[in-house]
């Protein structure tokens, strides 16, 4: 008869101790399971509400950071409010830096608002600038669109938008508060997406009221987070503000809806309003209105919907002024429903686990323990240096057999091991000698070899040390060689274009005045009274020709080292466009050219400039315009005001400039092709023009149709814009 194996016996023993100890996990764990897992249910909600709540605040409090940081900026005067260009590219820079934010904006106590926020509705753009100006009762308002490095792509006019920031919650709250404060939630004007601002109120150094610092932020990331949470399959969380509005949720329904008094607009959800029968059930526990609910206080409760039951959380979250509750709401058989559905089976399976577990546990200890205590004392007595009998090793098992023979096999082994490891040790011992001897002599050579090497080492690496000096000294000299090359080349071609065109303007009206001089000086006798006048006025329009000339030359030469300096005052525009016509009336009745004012009869706002060379810059618009004009056609001049700016245009019914050629039009001593004509010039004017308005606070530009006309225009900022104290003089160094 075949004998039982150790191997049945153990793995039915292991089985049978497995579902033993399942059964009674499974008893035990069924009294208190379905208490344990509500209570987990519980922690688990809190604790994604309280990660909600970091969240939240982790969105909003570097909002709230920035926000004073810009207010201490503004009230220790690093940032003026009057310095629109630097205050505009401040905020620019913030946004560009904190994509969760999507506008910044001041509006100041007169009613003035500047604004920037993210805008691509401009094709290249990427950020949009709002800025009212209000000024003796009148209102503008100017957009301007710029690129993700702050280049201006467009900009428009819109001199119907009567925006006041001092009528807006955000700037009356924060002047009330006299704090930072955090307004309700709402659904931004321009993008319709919701969203929440934070405002600050900015004083001068005297504490008084200056204006108001706000900061946008849109929430509609906080749905997406509310969304990945991880609760149960059929759970869902709402954001909702102090009042009960709807901010968030976890689904992709939408939570805005419009206004009954203006269904242009739209507002949030109540609570109470949206499509979801679970989340109003959830309130209807809680006290059946949403106006009797203390969102302020933390809230657990359970209810029922369509014959399931439900666990909901209400749990509230507070910054600053914000009031905002988390709620989260899970059916309960999400938890429960495998427990009760296992509840019966695992009973009965602990039952019958129970009875199989008391046979094999008496088979196990009946078959097993025995023959393994005789092969325990037979090993003990061979640990123990003794030489036990063989003979009296157990047989009643297949396995417990086999081992009793591997025993006597290693009786007879370790016999023969004992034999031959004595005549091993006594050779080892011979060897061991000698390989001492070598191993010292292997040393020794080893030693002086790794000396020598470094030795090589140390020399090679000084010499490519040095060899990389080297090669550094010689890349620097020759990039200092190539630049220096390259700057003198340049220099040599810009000298050499300025005296080719300085010696043709300075040739020919200085062969005048020589021409003339030795006409009179040579037929003094027989030249008439009225031949003299006239080579002497030759003589004189030359001179004054070349005069001008040369300080346009010397004028140009301080604008490019940095001397001249401009003086900054309030100019009446109306006065210089008046005095210029009369100065260039003379050469238009010459070339037959009629001028044309249609600037306003009424006072034009006065502008921030330098009078002189305001004045120089329209006349040399004007004298272009005559000089490249036809023979009868005319000049038209006009200002208007265009927000914050004055732009003078000069308009006339010449050739016009080639459409390849208007890049060039700004370029020192580039007379698009009008040196090879009678027309006089030198291609100063233009380039002057344009670096004193840019110096002054303005720009210049131009249209121009071929065989049409051109219009040259330049833009200057109002006095009004520039300083509230109406003061004076300013003195830039260009």
């Amino acid at each position: 008869m075949k004998k039982p194996s150790i191997k049945t016996i153990v793995l039915l023993a292991i089985v049978g101790l497995q579902i033993i100890a399942a059964s009674l996990i499974i008893s035990v764990s069924y009294i208190s399971s379905e208490r344990a897992v509500m209570g987990q249910s519980r922690q688990l909600m809190v604790e994604n509400v309280e990660h909600t709540i970091r969240h939240t605040q982790n969105l909003l409090q570097p909002a709230e950071a920035m926000l004073n940081v810009s207010r201490n900026l503004f009230e220790s005067s690093i940032l003026k409010p009057h310095d629109r260009l630097t205050v505009e590219r401040y905020f620019f820079e913030q946004l560009a830096a904190s994509p969760e934010l999507s506008g910044l904006y001041y509006g100041d106590k007169n009613g003035n608002f500047l604004f920037v926020s993210r805008s691509s509705a401009v094709k290249g753009a990427a950020f949009r600038t709002k800025i009212i100006s209000r000024s003796n009762g009148q209102t503008g308002a100017m957009l301007v669109f710029r690129d993700e490095a702050f280049k201006k792509i467009e900009s428009r006019y819109d001199m119907d938008d009567t925006y006041d920031p001092r009528e807006r919650p955000w700037y009356s709250r924060a002047v009330e508060a006299d704090d930072i404060i955090w307004a309700d939630p709402y659904i931004f004007y321009s993008s319709q997406k919701p969203g929440i601002t934070v405002a600050a109120p900015v004083n001068d150094t005297e504490g008084t009221l200056t204006g108001v610092l706000g900061i946008d932020l849109e929430i509609a990331t906080l749905a997406d987070f509310l969304a990945d949470l991880n609760i149960t399959d059929n759970s869902a969380a709402l954001l909702l503000a102090g009042n009960g509005d709807v901010i968030a949720r976890s689904d992709a329904i939408d939570i805005r809806t419009h206004r009954e008094e203006d269904a242009s607009r739209l507002r949030f959800f109540k609570i109470d309003e949206i499509g979801d029968p679970v989340a109003r059930a959830s309130l209807r526990a809680l006290g059946g209105e949403q106006s009797a609910v203390d969102f302020s206080k933390r809230h657990f409760t359970s209810f029922n919907v369509g014959g399931n039951a439900y666990g909901a959380a209400f749990i509230p979250m507070k910054l600053r002024n914000l009031e905002w509750s988390v709620a989260v709401y899970t059916p309960e058989l999400d938890i429960l429903g495998e427990i009760v559905s296992s509840r019966h089976m695992a009973i009965a399976l602990a039952i019958g686990i129970a009875i199989i577990a008391i046979l094999i546990g008496w088979a196990v200890s009946h078959a097993i323990v025995r023959p393994m205590k005789a092969l325990s004392s037979f090993a003990d007595e061979i640990g123990q240096g003794k030489r036990p009998d063989p003979g009296s090793l157990p047989n009643s098992l297949a396995e417990v057999e086999r081992v009793s023979q591997a025993f006597r096999r290693l009786t007879r082994w370790l016999e023969d091991y004992r034999t031959k490891n004595d005549a091993l040790n006594r050779k080892l011992l011979l060897w061991s000698r000698e390989l001492e001897v070598r191993v010292e002599e292997r040393t020794a050579a080893m030693r002086d070899a790794n000396a020598q090497l470094r030795l090589e080492i140390t020399e090679r690496a000084e010499a490519e040390r040095k060899l990389a000096v080297e090669i550094d000294r010689h890349r620097s000299t020759s990039n200092d060689l190539k630049r220096s090359l390259r700057e003198t080349h340049e220099a040599s071609q810009a000298k050499s274009r300025f005296l080719s065109n300085m010696s043709h303007e300075l040739r020919t009206p200085l062969n005048a005045i020589i021409g003339f001089s030795q006409m009179l000086r040579g037929h003094a006798g027989n030249i008439k009274d009225e031949q003299k006048t006239e080579y002497a006025g030759y003589i004189l329009s030359s001179g004054e020709r070349l005069l001008k000339l040369i300080n346009e030359v010397l004028d140009l030469a301080q604008v490019e080292t940095g001397r001249m300096l401009l003086s900054i005052e309030s100019v009446a525009p109306k006065a210089i466009i008046t005095r210029v016509i009369a100065e260039t009336s003379i050469i238009a009745r010459q070339h037959a050219i009629t001028l044309i004012d249609e600037t306003p009869d009424a006072k034009l706002p006065e502008v921030s400039a330098d009078a002189a060379r305001m004045t120089q810059c329209l006349v040399n618009l004007m004298a272009n315009a005559i000089k490249y004009n036809r023979p009868g056609g005319s000049v038209k001049i006009t200002a208007k005001r265009a927000g914050t700016m004055m732009r003078i245009a000069v308009t006339d019914t010449g050739c016009g400039i080639p459409l390849e050629r208007q890049s060039e039009v700004f370029e020192t001593f580039n007379r698009l092709g009008a040196e090879d004509t009678t027309v006089e010039g030198n291609g100063v004017g233009l380039s002057l023009t344009k670096e004193y308005i840019e110096k002054m606070g303005g720009s210049v530009g131009f249209d121009s149709v071929e065989n049409i006309g051109s219009t040259f225009w330049f833009d200057l900022p109002c006095r009004a814009w520039s300083d509230d104290t109406g003061a004076i003089l300013d003195q830039r160094a260009i």
